[in-house]
């Protein structure tokens, strides 16, 4: 099943890097894991596809691609993911603040 999330910390080897799901769930991955693109070519905060691999040792990502491409022909490809459920977590804790200010 494909995931999307986003990079949160790159491959520093020999340090894996991280992948912040929708369901708010850190993912890690290594160079091996990117499918059609170098290392070079992403960024903290870049929206990924990826499928999940449920290892005895931790959950990892594997097949990432991206959700956008840069480089003169940046388009973004599927922006339903906009609002994941820690962005509607984090506006609900900023309500319910407002609320206690009031």
């Amino acid at each position: 099943m494909r995931t999307k999330g986003s990079i949160t910390q790159l491959v520093r080897k020999p340090r894996p890097g991280y992948i912040l799901g929708e369901d708010g769930s850190l993912v890690a991955f290594d160079e091996t894991a990117l499918e059609g693109l170098d290392l070079r070519e992403i960024y903290i905060g870049d929206w990924v596809e990826y499928e999940e691999l449920d290892r005895m040792e931790g959950r990892r990502a594997s097949r990432i691609k991206p959700l956008i491409q840069r480089g003169g022909k940046a388009r973004i490809m599927n922006f339903d993911f906009a609002f994941t459920p820690l962005v509607e977590t984090a506006k609900q804790l900023f309500l319910d603040w407002r609320n206690l200010e009031m």
